[in-house]
């Protein structure tokens, strides 16, 4: 048994896993064993989905334009070179136009500022001599919880009413964090976070599991509410934060990244009218 157990770690069917994975996590989740992320076998849980996005006013350039967006790597010493190598043959294999990372404003600004990323899509402020910032879209954050009917019909909710159930909030010291605790202090309360999280998809699965309520993207969460796998109320008072385009200054602009911000330049002016 020990056996099987070490050569599964070491040579995963990381296609197979999608069902028991997905059993296994959310009752992980119920129990609040929300550490399980250090474990080297969820390190190893990969999913890849495909989406293809019809945009009305997308360049004729960009048609079969592939995009790859990677998340939650974990890079950390208990994950395995091997594992590593086989995540990106798997980016290759996709044979990506453009490639995406996701990650934190920090992440994001290292990686410009060391040259390994070209644009970023961050929350602001963010303070480099090295970045260029460009405001690109206000993002109001929203509460979260359960899709019970009590939250489905609360209006607007204060920060003394938030406080008083169980908060899972983005990881302490990331820049929406700052923002939340902010909110919190100008009311004079002290939110307490029973869980602290860097990834939106997994704090919207344990607020739909019932373990508490969060604070997030109001645009996050559109497609989950109209879904009602989630409630959302706006806070009280609100809380907007600014989201910016990041590049280095001194770095050239290449036909293809040009073509890139001319299209993140439509989004910005396609959101800005729905507003």
């Amino acid at each position: 048994m020990v056996d099987s157990v070490i050569e599964y770690l070491k040579n995963p069917q990381w296609r197979r896993q999608h069902r028991w994975r997905k059993a296994i996590w959310t009752t992980m989740s119920r129990v609040g064993l929300t550490g399980v992320h250090a474990l080297p076998m969820n390190r190893r849980w990969v999913d890849i989905h495909r989406r293809r996005m019809a945009l009305p006013y997308l360049d004729p350039a960009f048609e079969g334009f592939r995009i790859v967006q990677i998340s939650d790597l974990h890079y950390s010493p208990v994950v395995w070179q091997r594992y590593l190598v086989q995540y990106i043959a798997w980016v290759n294999d996709l044979k990506p136009d453009l490639v995406v990372v996701t990650g934190t404003a920090s992440d994001v600004a290292r990686g410009l500022v060391a040259n390994d990323l070209d644009v970023g899509l961050v929350s602001l402020p963010l303070r480099d001599r090295e970045l260029a910032v460009t405001p690109f879209y206000r993002d109001e954050l929203v509460a979260i919880a359960p899709p019970q009917a009590r939250w489905r019909r609360h209006g607007p909710i204060r920060a003394a009413e938030l406080a008083e159930h169980p908060l899972i909030l983005f990881d302490r010291g990331s820049t929406v964090r700052r923002e939340i605790d902010a909110w919190f202090a100008r009311a004079r309360v002290t939110a307490r976070a029973s869980m602290e999280l860097g990834n939106t998809e997994a704090m919207k699965k344990f607020v739909e599991a019932g373990l508490g309520l969060s604070v997030t993207s109001e645009f996050s969460v559109k497609a989950d509410v109209g879904a009602r796998r989630l409630a959302a109320m706006r806070l009280l008072p609100s809380l907007i934060r600014q989201i910016g385009l990041v590049r280095r200054r001194d770095k050239p602009v290449a036909p293809p990244l040009a073509a890139f911000l001319g299209a993140l330049e439509d989004l910005r002016t396609s959101l800005a009218r729905r507003r």
